[in-house]
Order: C-alpha cells, then sequence, then structure tokens
C-alpha cells in the first residue's frame, strides 16, 4: 500500500464515523483495525487531516480523542451539489 493512500483511507473511515456538527469520540485503534493498519499509521494520518483542515478536534473523553468534519467542507459539497444533479 502508498503511504500517500493512508490519510484518504483513513478520512474516509473516519467520516462514515463523524458528523459535521457534534465532537465524537473515534478510537483511532478502531481505525487502524478496521483498515488493518498501524495506529501509529492512523495518528500520523490523523494529524494531517486536521493540519488540512478536513476534521476537527475536540475536547478529549477521557483518553480518547473527540473529532468532528469541517463544516465548512459540507457547506462546499452543498454548494457543489446542484452541478451534479
Amino acid at each position: 500500500m502508498k503511504p500517500s493512500t493512508i490519510p484518504l483511507r483513513v478520512f474516509l473511515t473516519a467520516a462514515s464515523e463523524l458528523t459535521y456538527n457534534d465532537f465524537r469520540p473515534l478510537k483511532q485503534s478502531f481505525i487502524a483495525d478496521r483498515l488493518g493498519l498501524q495506529q501509529q499509521q492512523v495518528s500520523r494520518a490523523m494529524r494531517v487531516l486536521v493540519d488540512e483542515s478536513l476534521i476537527e478536534t475536540g475536547p478529549r473523553e477521557g483518553p480518547i480523542k473527540t473529532y468532528k468534519l469541517n463544516s465548512m467542507h459540507a457547506q462546499l459539497s452543498w454548494t457543489l451539489r446542484p452541478l451534479h444533479s
């Protein structure tokens, strides 16, 4: 697997668990198990996604980080939706 595809795969998996409105707990080990990756690879990919503003970090729930999708992207996808209809 190419390392450059890892952030995309992690994003698609995280996006299926997250919303644009609320921070939700998301264990990186869950993503790692689901994708057959090492937890360290997921951690690096999540950092990339946060740095690129695709996801936002929220308050921790104990040892678990919380995330949500960046709502700016929701507005963009909603704006572009009529173009694909």
